[in-house]
């Protein structure tokens, strides 16, 4: 076992080199990436009151399903920190504080947050949801945490957190195409589409 531990290391760190260099290419600047406060009615606006009767107002119409997928995908993006502590678990030499894959998952955790944060906001706004229950929901599940059964084996972790980051881009597309059937829902399809980026 030793033997097949050391390979998958000795591939990580030489997978390391290549994802510093191409980090910035799929990991957008801080200061120049979207964030939440672009798509929702900004506070500092005369006309911020009049925007979420609009935003509410247009989210009437939502089907319950759509309610509901938007639901389980906010609880699903705001278990971020779960994530980062598992990714953080993985072991081996760049999984170090100041190692390369280190840097990799700070970054995609910063990036990662701005989805559930305008999910949040986005339902909070609508008026659609009891968002006490929802942020229980939200609690309990990064409290209970979870085991994937991949250990802190590299190959397993990053191969199960490619097929997930597959699945929810899946996902978000499938509610970004509901979305465009309705001109109305223009923000929750914004919000997909650059999600899914």
């Amino acid at each position: 076992m030793s033997f097949f531990a050391d390979k998958r290391r000795e591939v990580m760190v030489h997978i390391e080199k290549y994802m510093l260099e191409m980090m910035d290419t799929y990991l957008k600047p801080i200061d120049t990436n979207w964030q939440p406060s672009d798509f929702l009615p900004d506070s500092t606006s005369e006309n911020f009151y009049q925007d979420i009767r609009i935003l509410r107002e247009n989210a009437k119409d939502l089907s319950y399903d759509l309610v509901a997928v938007l639901i389980g995908d906010t609880i699903t993006e705001e278990a971020l920190p779960t994530y980062e502590s598992w990714l953080a678990m993985v072991q081996g030499p760049s999984m170090k504080e100041d190692g390369g894959w280190m840097k990799w998952n700070r970054h995609w955790t910063a990036e990662e947050n701005r989805h559930g944060d305008l999910l949040n906001k986005y339902l909070y706004l609508s008026g659609r949801v009891d968002m006490r229950q929802m942020e229980i929901s939200t609690q309990y599940l990064i409290a209970d945490g979870f085991d994937i059964g991949t250990g802190h084996d590299p190959y397993r972790n990053f191969i199960y957190t490619s097929f997930q980051e597959l699945a929810t881009n899946i996902s978000h597309r499938r509610v970004a195409s509901l979305a465009k059937k309705r001109w109305r829902y223009l923000i929750i399809e914004n919000v997909w589409h650059y999600c899914i980026r």
